[in-house]
């Protein structure tokens, strides 16, 4: 959902979604705009097979997002789409201006590589407007355990 970016910055502490289809394995991740057709893969996490309906996945440690980063969701090359339920404009679901630019092409798990650069003008696409059952709760602050805290705290004197 290129268009549907982070406001601020912050942490991802869990996906919540709405699953459609019960199988097939569906990827979330945090992407980053370098360029109108280049993006980065951040971080990914695997949907496996389950039941349709509201899942939830939590991500500890919560996943740091800076401002403009966005949601992607991307499949294995087995699967198909649907995993995640969605809507478009002809579905008469959500209203107009719930929809996002999403660019839709044939690449796969298998050639995303976390934090290298993805060129999608090598490949077949094109933008579409969709929204996607999906959210992402924030914290704003990170909690960290008292064995972080500890080290932190050798690390800041000394």
């Amino acid at each position: 959902m290129v268009d549907n970016s982070f406001e601020c910055d912050g942490f991802v502490s869990e996906w919540e979604f709405y699953r459609g289809a019960s199988s097939g394995e569906a990827f979330i991740g945090i992407w980053r705009n370098i360029s109108t057709q280049e993006f980065v893969l951040l971080k990914k996490t695997a949907l496996p097979p389950a039941p349709t309906g509201i899942q939830k996945v939590l991500l500890a440690p919560a996943w740091e997002v800076k401002k403009g980063d966005f949601i992607g969701i991307h499949h294995s090359r087995d699967s198909r789409s649907g995993v995640i339920a969605s809507a478009t404009q002809a579905d008469q679901a959500v209203p107009y201006n719930e929809l996002h630019r999403n660019y839709r092409a044939r690449v796969f798990d298998d050639m995303i590589e976390e934090n290298v650069t993805l060129d999608f003008s090598k490949y077949f696409g094109n933008f579409e407007l969709r929204t996607f059952a999906i959210s992402a709760p924030m914290e704003y602050e990170l909690q960290l355990s008292p064995l972080e805290v500890g080290k932190l705290c050798l690390f800041l004197s000394g």
